[in-house]
């Protein structure tokens, strides 16, 4: 397929937009978790906790991992059109990035911005895929969480290992986040609590959802949808008629689909 978008030399206001949301999302639903106490604690849950959670949690990290992805091609197709190669440069600012966030993990171990600098290596191998249906093929292999299905399958043949509780559930940094003092949390976050982190990111999928939007960001970008919205208002409507069909149907299926998992001795899963 050709790639009909291009990186315009105005900013998009869109863009911005749902960064901008993505990150206050980010802010708000970290406050509420209290540095990570929140899942050890459960303090009381308000008015604010809840719309907090149901505005943002989940939604904020996914809107700013798509924009990543949307960034990178930015980025590499901006240089592309004055003939430099920028994949040298982008894993240079990476290594920035990680730098950053290993910082700020020290304070805040749920800092996400060591794992977008990580998987952001990826990208710059799937940047090099032209072909917008197979990057499409690419996206969906990461949504459908190969790993998860895979320790499905595992659990249901009777594999012990694929049954047990996630290694993230045993997270020996929460004693010291609860007890101990700056220097100790300091510590723990060198290692300890970055260890647990990635633990969550795998196990729990989300590290194969963040490259799926990664991948999705970039198709957007090569095909122009923010560059030239007029021809996608169809595409649009019809999306978010799917988006909120298919939230309905997650909601009333979670509990029914959350039980059988259990009943099937998937609780580890």
């Amino acid at each position: 397929m050709t790639n009909v978008g291009s990186a315009p030399e105005a900013r998009l206001d869109m863009v911005d937009g749902l960064r901008g949301y993505a990150l206050l999302g980010l802010f708000l639903v970290h406050m509420n978790e209290l540095f990570e106490l929140y899942w050890a604690v459960l303090p009381p849950q308000n008015v604010f906790h809840d719309w907090v959670f149901g505005i943002f949690a989940g939604k904020a990290y996914a809107i700013f991992a798509f924009c990543f992805g949307f960034s990178v091609f930015v980025m590499m197709d901006g240089a592309a059109k004055r003939g430099v190669d920028f994949t040298g440069r982008l894993a240079w600012r990476l290594l920035i990035l990680f730098v950053i966030g290993w910082v700020h993990g020290l304070v805040y171990r749920g800092d996400i911005i060591t794992v977008l600098s990580v998987l952001g290596l990826v990208m710059l191998a799937i940047n090099r895929i032209r072909s917008v249906r197979w990057l499409w093929v690419v996206a969906v292999f990461f949504f459908l969480q190969p790993w998860n299905l895979f320790r499905i399958a595992s659990a249901l043949a009777g594999q012990g290992w694929a049954n047990a509780a996630p290694n993230f559930s045993n997270d020996p940094a929460m004693a010291v986040y609860l007890n101990g003092d700056l220097i100790q949390t300091l510590a723990a976050n060198v290692w300890t609590g970055q260890v647990m982190k990635w633990w969550f990111m795998f196990e729990s999928g989300r590290m194969s959802q963040i490259l799926g939007l990664f991948v999705v960001g970039l198709i957007f970008g090569r095909i122009g949808f923010f560059a030239a919205e007029d021809r996608f208002i169809t595409a649009r409507r019809v999306a978010i008629a799917a988006v909120l069909a298919a939230t309905l149907a997650f909601r009333e299926l979670r509990e029914p689909l959350t039980a059988a998992l259990f009943s099937n001795g998937l609780g580890g899963v």
